[in-house]
């Protein structure tokens, strides 16, 4: 049996930035899919016919989720000062010790 090593500030710090960035893909691609999803349900209304709705998951695909899967594979602690900056984590999430230690655009009111 090996004995389990205390996580370091810095462990501690990557994983809570990890879990904050989860948190806001998880916040933006509600957001993105509630849309999508109000538009098929246009399309099961009968307000837009098929190929409406073919554009539309076409576009969403081509642009929304690029545009997601791009923004949330960039490195970590600079995307937390992007998402802070942006509002999409808010500064009372963000731990005091790792606000400080980000980007002064995070500071932004």
């Amino acid at each position: 049996m090996t004995a389990r090593i205390p996580a370091t500030a810095e462990q501690q710090r990557r994983k809570k930035t990890r879990e904050l960035v989860a948190t806001a893909y998880l916040r933006e691609l509600t957001t993105a899919l509630t849309a999508l999803a109000t538009r098929v349900d246009a399309w099961r209304a009968g307000k837009i016919d098929v190929f409406q709705l073919n554009e539309e998951v076409h576009a969403y695909y081509s642009g929304t989720a690029r545009n997601l899967w791009k923004k949330y594979n960039m490195p970590a602690d600079a995307l937390l000062t992007l998402l802070v900056a942006g509002g999409v984590i808010h500064k009372d999430e963000v731990p005091a010790d790792l606000l400080a230690a980000l980007h002064p655009a995070a500071e932004q009111p």
